[in-house]
């Protein structure tokens, strides 16, 4: 009996030991929640960071120096970055110098006399047509990876031989939606790539 009892007992000791190395190996393979956080850009790169305001930004052709109306007031970027404004009042942030040469957001205000599925449709049909003779594969991209971009409704994304361009779409108050591009070239690695254009959108402030 004691003999019984013994055996028992090592195969308890066992299994317990098993179902320890198996719990760790899942908590190893589960995400950190710190990967999950929402981090600001000077988290991300090594780069300086620089606050630049309405005041501070370019100004494209058409836009008047004492009449501004940027629907950007204020945006973090890496030094070296040109934030221009656009004579509709749109904003692009265009990286010039570094590891993330060439990286750009850009900031749109739309009409929504356009349907939302329309406006989605019509940039999904521009990505795919976006080099003569070659139809490229439009993916969409799940926002619940991304809390970062709480409150955006669509996100999607393709890639021709230098660059992968991204469309993020907002649906705001009264008759305007904010549409995002994101461009990143192709010798940047993708992920990072959207970390620091998440973040610099997430840094905006807008009127």
């Amino acid at each position: 009996m004691l003999k019984k009892m013994t055996t028992l007992f090592v195969l308890g000791i066992a299994a317990l030991t098993m179902a320890a190395c198996s719990n760790d190996e899942v908590a190893e393979e589960q995400p950190k929640d710190e990967d999950n956080k929402n981090h600001n850009l000077e988290e991300i790169i090594d780069d300086p960071v620089v606050e630049l305001s309405e005041s501070d930004f370019l100004i494209s052709a058409g836009v008047e120096a004492n009449n501004r109306n940027a629907m950007i007031k204020s945006i973090s970027v890496p030094t070296g970055t040109d934030v221009i404004e656009l004579k509709d009042g749109g904003v692009i942030a265009n990286i010039n110098e570094g590891n993330l040469k060439n990286l750009r957001v850009s900031f749109s205000n739309e009409s929504t006399d356009i349907s939302f599925e329309t406006a989605m449709m019509s940039d999904k049909r521009a990505l795919e047509n976006a080099e003569i003779g070659k139809v490229a594969e439009v993916i969409d991209i799940e926002l619940d990876n991304y809390p970062e971009l709480e409150g955006f409704q669509a996100y999607f994304f393709s890639g021709n031989s230098e660059a992968y361009h991204h469309r993020l779409f907002m649906d705001g108050e009264g008759d305007k939606r904010l549409r995002v591009t994101i461009d990143i070239p192709k010798n940047i690695e993708l992920e990072k790539g959207r970390q620091v254009a998440h973040a610099i959108i997430n840094s905006a402030q807008y009127e």
